[in-house]
């Protein structure tokens, strides 16, 4: 009897489904960097032998900018241990910052604003006005009022 992973990795292993390997390295990667890096990257990937990887936020470009040395000498055991990562080998880290975060999922369900709620008010008020138009007008909203109690 076959388990998932067995099932993922004979997925994997076609043709068509080949990228679905390097996103599996570019995660084990991710796991290897530090916390403090990890927490600012929302996702990386390997393009014509350069390493791009795309920020959350522009303050951590400086940082990164500065520990490209030490990203890159992760990549070196990282590739060893995990062969099937070979393209991974590149010359050059590239920082950027992106809009796009695939890493962290920060949407915000909107919820209704409308109010809802249940009419508190019964109708029950006298009418003291002598103009007929305006009795008529509070007789309307009386029974707008006891109408919408039901």
């Amino acid at each position: 009897m076959k388990n998932a992973n067995t099932i993922i990795e004979t997925i994997i292993r076609q043709k068509q489904y080949r990228p679905l390997s390097s996103y599996g390295c570019y995660g084990k990667f991710l796991n290897l960097i530090p916390p403090r890096f990890k927490r600012a990257i929302s996702f990386i990937f390997v393009k014509e032998n350069k390493l791009f990887i795309a920020l959350s936020h522009p303050g951590y470009k400086m940082e990164l900018n500065y520990n490209k040395d030490t990203i890159k000498s992760l990549l070196t055991p990282f590739i060893m241990q995990n062969p099937q990562c070979e393209f991974m080998k590149v010359s050059q880290v590239v920082v950027f910052e992106s809009k796009y975060s695939l890493a962290t999922s920060n949407k915000v369900e909107v919820e209704d604003t409308i109010p809802r709620y249940s009419e508190l008010a019964n109708g029950d008020f006298d009418i003291d006005i002598k103009d007929k138009i305006l009795k008529e007008k509070f007789e309307r909203i009386k029974e707008i009022i006891s109408g919408s109690r039901r």
